[in-house]
């Protein structure tokens, strides 16, 4: 009996490796042109800026950097197959680990600006200049905390602005609270 029970989990797991490997196979050809993303980028696109960084991973709570891209790249893909919510979920899963591995933190912020994309305006310092009329290096924090509220859903905020402050003002918190607690650290 155990030597059943053995044998099924090592089928299931075994399953699961090639369910895994197939989705890889299908997912990451999406990902060829990202090198090219990465070297062509603007270098306002580039987000150098740590603080721009940290507003952007407060507001996407429980959300990797890396999930959303790979979340992006899918969907602008999704006109081309069908998918299943189910394989949806887990060729994020597997793209989001290959852009985790296969590239820096910094490249994969330049990946999440360059490729983020509003009506006609895509990349994030274009979308700062639409919306503040100046690009995201000459941001204050309170605009920095408004772009990285807007990137999470842009429709949503622009409609929603009372909901947008909120979100911002609880970003701008936390981020001077972490702010205050790493120069106490340093103390």
């Amino acid at each position: 009996m155990k030597r059943y029970i053995k044998i099924s989990i090592l089928l299931l797991f075994t399953l699961i490796l090639v369910a895994l490997i197939y989705i890889a196979s299908v997912c990451l050809p999406n990902v060829s042109g990202l090198d090219q993303v990465i070297q062509h980028a603007e270098p306002e696109n580039r987000l150098d800026s740590v603080g721009v960084r940290d507003f952007i991973e407060l507001a996407n709570e429980g959300s990797s950097t890396e999930g959303q891209i790979a979340r992006w790249l899918l969907l602008k893909s999704m006109f081309d197959r069908k998918y299943s919510n189910f394989s949806f979920q887990m060729q994020t899963l597997v793209l989001s680990w290959y852009l985790k591995i296969q590239y820096s933190e910094a490249e994969v912020f330049t990946l999440y600006a360059s490729l983020f994309s509003h009506n006609d305006i895509v990349g994030l310092n274009n979308f700062s200049l639409s919306q503040f009329k100046k690009p995201v290096s000459q941001l204050s924090d309170v605009e920095t905390a408004e772009l990285a509220v807007y990137l999470k859903s842009p429709n949503y905020f622009i409609k929603h602005s009372k909901r947008m402050v909120n979100l911002r003002d609880h970003i701008l918190d936390q981020y001077n609270k972490n702010k205050l607690q790493d120069t106490q650290q340093k103390l």
